[in-house]
C-alpha cells in the first residue's frame, strides 16, 4: 500500500513537472549595462565596421566600441530628438521629429536634412536593398520613403498601420511594430495611446496591408529579424522584450526588469540584435542606459 502511495506521488509530480512551461528569462543572460547616456532611443550595429550608434533625446549619436564601451558620446551632433537608425553603406539615417538626417559616417557629418511636409513624429527607419529609405510617422499612420533619386514623399497613409512605430524588411515585406491606437495626433495622445499594438506588414510592391497579430500585444516600438524566421520585438510601456513568429504570434517574452534585476525596465527602445553573438542590445530612455542580453542556446 505504501509503495503504491509512493508511485503515484512520483506520478503526479512527473505530470506536474512536465506540464509546467520552462521560464523564458533563464534563457537571457545581463551582459552589461552601459550607463551615461542622455535618454537613448535606438541602437543600431554596423557590421561593415563592428561598432554601433546610439540615438539620445540630446541630440547626440553616441558610439560604442564593439564590446559595448562607450568610445564617444558626441560622435555625431547637432541633430534635434534623433530615434530610429539604419546603415546604408557609408551612411546612416536617422528620424529626427519631422527630418530624415543622412550622415556620412567615415567623416561624421550631417550631409543632408530631408524635410517632410506634414510629418509629426518621424520614429524609425529602414533601407531596402536598393538604398530607398522607409520611416514611420507614428502619429500620422504614414510610412515615408526617400527613393534612390532622393525624392522623401510619403509612401503610404492608413488607419490599418496602427500607429506605425518599429520597421523592418524581410522576403518583400516591410514588417511593422505598431503602438497602438492614437486618438489625437499629439505627444499626449502617443502618451494615452492603447495598448493595442500588433505586428502588421505591407508588401513592398504593392502596399498591400496585412495584419498579422490577431489580437493587441502591446505598445511596440523596435523590431528585429531573428535571422531565423521571427523577430525580436521591444513594448516599451511593459519593460519587456517579445519573440514572434512570422504570423505575430508571441512565442517568448522576457522581463527585462527581472533578468537585470532593475526595479523597472519601462522605456526600452529600438533594439539592436546580433546575431553572430545573439546579443540584443535595448536601449532603456528612463535610465540613460543600454541593456546588453545575451541568449543562451
Amino acid at each position: 500500500m505504501k509503495l503504491a502511495l509512493a508511485l503515484s506521488l512520483v506520478l503526479a509530480v512527473s505530470v506536474v513537472s512536465g506540464c509546467s512551461k520552462p521560464d523564458p528569462n533563464r534563457k537571457v543572460k545581463h551582459v552589461s549595462t552601459i550607463s551615461t547616456l542622455t535618454e537613448p532611443e535606438s541602437v543600431v550595429f554596423d557590421k561593415e565596421r563592428d561598432q554601433f550608434y546610439v540615438s539620445q533625446s540630446s541630440g547626440e549619436i553616441a558610439l560604442l566600441s564593439k564590446s559595448g564601451k562607450i568610445k564617444d558620446t558626441a560622435f555625431v551632433a547637432g541633430l534635434n530628438h534623433p530615434r530610429g537608425m539604419r546603415i546604408f553603406g557609408d551612411m546612416l539615417y536617422v528620424a529626427d521629429v519631422v527630418q530624415l538626417v543622412e550622415i556620412d559616417i567615415p567623416s561624421k557629418k550631417i550631409v543632408k536634412r530631408y524635410s517632410l511636409p506634414g510629418a509629426l513624429f518621424l520614429n524609425d527607419v529602414e533601407v531596402d536593398e536598393l538604398g530607398s529609405v522607409y520611416v514611420s510617422d507614428t502619429l500620422t499612420n504614414q510610412v515615408a520613403k526617400l527613393d534612390i533619386y532622393g525624392k522623401f514623399n510619403v509612401w503610404l497613409e492608413d488607419q490599418a498601420l496602427n500607429g506605425p512605430n518599429g520597421l523592418t524588411i524581410h522576403d518583400g515585406w516591410l514588417y511593422v511594430a505598431s503602438w497602438g491606437v492614437i486618438t489625437q495626433r499629439t505627444i499626449k495622445g502617443f502618451k494615452d495611446a492603447d495598448r493595442n499594438g500588433k505586428l502588421i506588414r505591407v508588401k513592398l510592391d504593392t502596399k498591400e496591408i496585412e495584419t498579422l497579430s490577431k489580437s493587441g500585444i502591446g505598445n511596440l516600438d523596435g523590431i528585429e529579424f531573428d535571422g531565423k524566421g521571427g523577430f525580436f520585438v521591444s513594448d516599451r510601456r511593459a519593460g519587456v522584450l517579445m519573440h514572434l513568429d512570422l504570423e505575430g504570434t508571441i512565442t517568448r517574452k522576457y522581463d527585462v526588469a527581472l533578468i537585470t534585476e532593475s526595479k523597472s525596465a519601462e522605456g526600452i527602445g529600438d533594439i539592436a540584435y546580433v546575431a553572430a553573438k545573439r546579443q540584443i542590445f535595448a536601449p532603456m530612455a528612463q535610465d540613460g542606459s543600454v541593456n546588453v542580453l545575451r541568449l543562451k542556446r
